[in-house]
């Protein structure tokens, strides 16, 4: 999106040298791959010679290190090294075919950390099976590496990746289906009635990748039906008592590693309430009606559409705002841009280029901001919810009087 924002000739640091860029690329991924590698193996000898609980922290620590460095590798190489523009000539105009070969050694990097961590993560899992013996509590299975890559890959990856991809092909695919339909409509094809209805398509898109969404997310998760039980019992009642409907509560298999709860999906048809298996083996029942009431107040308290009128509000606030200021940055630079908002100069130089990616990097950090700052309060009264209503459900005894029995 920002590449497609700038002008059509970017100061690159290699112009029309796309071999030299390609190879400098891989080459970045391939020392950040090394580097992570090379660290986890210190961290994993340091753990058996001296049973070092620092280097699990760095092990863990250079993992998380990597997403950045692969970020900035992926914005150099399609910002100054043209690799973007690269792709394209040599793909045409084949739908997210440039994104995904471009996201592909990026996602490969990301992948190897995971594998390279596993030898740290087996060694943390057994240490904790002689804490579960003592306790007596359940003894998880230990994830093969295979396992171990593909859940971080499911819940880190494929949950973000999906609905982006998703995204991205609808809005390639809009206006080549608005040009399709324009002529049997008897719309103009460069009228306002044609702008409308690309603005209708898009919409319509995003809706459908939304609702679509929570089937998504059971399917590249490991989920399946809550059975019978009281505990089922408990959770069902407690659905019934605040009339909130959902398609079905399920458990979320993590192999024991989270204990977590989640809602997911807007509509009453399409939503869903997670709970990890290590919460219901964790947890007595009392306090897995606590989670469960926890995300009916998220339902009942209307969080998720909020969010997503929050965000879209700050978003385009913020993006309205910054684009104001950066058109008048330029054009007090003396480059004034064209109605499509791009500049149309041949020699767009480094001070320019930096000022038309101001409203991205202002959408980036007031919308990180803002996401966290609106999460935060959702969650305060999702637990306020959950305390009222357990307080609700079971009042506390009359002063003299015998507290009645549990439900």
């Amino acid at each position: 999106m920002l590449r497609d924002a700038l002008p059509e000739r970017l100061p690159l640091l290699w112009p029309n040298r796309p071999l030299p860029a390609l190879a400098a690329t891989l080459a970045a991924y391939a020392l950040i791959a090394l580097a992570v590698h090379i660290a986890q193996l210190a961290a994993a000898r340091r753990i058996d010679l001296r049973g070092d609980l620092r280097a699990i922290r760095s092990a863990e620590l250079a993992v998380k290190l990597t997403r950045p460095a692969v970020f900035a590798v992926h914005a150099a190489a399609v910002l100054l090294l043209g690799a973007l523009d690269a792709t394209r000539a040599a793909l045409s105009d084949l739908i997210l075919a440039d994104e995904l070969i471009l996201l592909l050694p990026a996602l490969a990097v990301i992948t190897l950390a995971w594998v390279s961590h596993y030898p740290v993560e087996r060694r943390i899992r057994e240490s904790l099976l002689i804490r579960d013996l003592d306790r007596g509590g359940p003894i998880p299975e230990i994830p093969t590496r295979a396992q171990y890559v593909a859940e971080h890959l499911r819940h880190q990856v494929l949950i973000v990746l999906i609905p982006v991809l998703a995204l991205g092909a609808w809005s390639e695919a809009a206006p080549r289906a608005a040009s399709a339909l324009a002529p049997r409509l008897a719309i103009a094809p460069d009228g306002q009635a044609a702008e409308n209805l690309l603005i209708a398509l898009q919409l319509a898109g995003v809706f459908a990748v939304f609702a679509a969404m929570p089937e998504v997310l059971r399917r590249v998760w490991r989920t399946r039906p809550l059975g019978p039980g009281p505990l089922r019992q408990a959770l069902d009642a407690l659905l019934a008592r605040h009339r909130i409907r959902c398609r079905q509560i399920l458990v979320w298999h993590t192999h024991l590693g989270m204990i977590n709860g989640a809602l997911v999906g807007v509509l009453p048809r399409f939503r869903y309430i997670l709970l990890t298996d290590a919460l219901l083996e964790s947890l007595p029942q009392p306090q897995v009606e606590a989670v469960m009431a926890h995300e009916v107040g998220h339902a009942r308290r209307h969080h998720l559409p909020w969010l997503i009128a929050g965000m879209a509000a700050v978003v385009g606030l913020a993006w309205t705002a910054a684009t104001s200021a950066a058109e008048l940055a330029l054009t007090r630079l003396g480059f004034p841009p064209d109605a499509r908002g791009r500049i149309p100069v041949s020699d767009f130089s480094w001070t320019e280029w930096l000022v038309a990616t101001l409203p991205f990097a202002a959408v980036l950090i007031i919308g990180v901001i803002a996401f966290g700052w609106l999460s935060r309060r959702f969650e305060q009264q999702a637990d306020a919810f959950a305390a009222q209503s357990l307080t609700l459900a079971n009042p506390a005894p009359e002063p003299g009087t015998a507290p009645a029995p549990p439900a």
